[in-house]
């Protein structure tokens, strides 16, 4: 699980900067996220560690910025899209000022730690000791994944699709920036486990499903889950979820006369319009035209 949220708060209250959004309320089981709002100009500050990997993401403005590293101040230019990235246990010595008038602006995220157990074998619980720290890391994919988690803060995406992207985040970073051991791969997704968790799915379907609990009915570790799954099925679990209750919900649509909110807590959905705009992007249509079409057909 992520480190408690006092311990992030904490190191919140170093930052010069004004929090604009936060995924706690999203119960997210293993990553957090936090927009903020940064001061143009800020003097030499220490942040504080936490047992999480940080990814800073700029996503507005341009500022001068240095960190001290080996004892030296090295210095860097961020703009949007720049990355920084904090160990865990690792504290930050920054100091930054702003170029042009543009305002400053932020994406955190936190990743648990369990999330780099077990990423090179199924079989190896250690957890990796040394984890990789940088003023600023050129890497698309680091660069694409935290946009990933920051449009589903945004648009207050499920667990399971916040806690998949930090596992193939977590697993990028190891594989792509450390040195590690050759391990032998773990055992993948057979045809007995895959229908468990397929079943867990259909059973669930009007609850938070998250990628620890089909992990643990599979008996495979999250990152092992994530990559056997979408090697047996060709998309992502939190793609066949989606799937799954899309199916579900246009035959509860047609077949019953229920509101469309009823439908939407049925299916797993928070609010009926989060449910009408996930339904209008697969179906190509609202739910209510949707039913109309289909009992007109009959």
């Amino acid at each position: 699980m992520l480190s408690t949220l006092a311990e992030c708060d904490a190191a919140e209250v170093q930052l010069p900067a004004t929090r604009q959004s936060s995924s706690h309320h999203l119960q997210w089981q293993s990553v957090l996220a936090r927009t903020y709002v940064e001061r143009p100009i800020a003097d030499e500050f220490t942040t504080l560690p936490t047992a999480n990997f940080l990814v800073v993401m700029v996503t507005g403005g341009m500022y001068s910025i240095e960190g001290v590293s080996d004892g030296r101040w090295r210095s860097t230019v961020y703009r949007p899209g720049s990355t920084g990235i904090t160990a865990p246990g690792n504290a930050s010595t920054l100091r930054w000022r702003a170029i042009g008038t543009r305002p400053l602006t932020s994406l955190q995220v936190y990743l648990a730690p369990e999330l780099f157990v077990g990423v090179r074998a199924e079989d190896d619980d250690r957890a990796l000791d040394v984890l990789p720290d940088a003023l600023a890391v050129d890497d698309p994919v680091i660069s694409t994944v935290t946009s990933a988690i920051g449009w589903a803060l945004e648009s207050e995406a499920s667990s399971l699709y916040a806690d998949s992207a930090a596992q193939f985040l977590a697993a990028h970073v190891v594989e792509r920036h450390l040195t590690c051991r050759s391990a032998p791969r773990g055992r993948g997704l057979g045809a007995r486990a895959l229908a468990h968790v397929v079943g867990y799915m259909q059973d669930n379907l009007a609850d938070e499903i998250t990628l620890e609990q089909l992990a643990a009915v599979a008996g495979l570790s999250k990152h092992h889950f994530l990559r056997s799954f979408k090697t047996a099925t060709g998309v992502t679990p939190h793609g066949f979820l989606v799937e799954i209750r899309m199916q579900r919900a246009a035959e509860l649509l047609v077949a019953r006369t229920s509101t469309v909110s009823w439908v939407a807590a049925r299916c797993g959905y928070r609010s009926a319009s989060h449910f009408a705009a996930a339904f209008h992007r697969h179906h190509g249509t609202s739910p209510t035209a949707y039913r109309l079409a289909r009992v007109s057909a009959r």
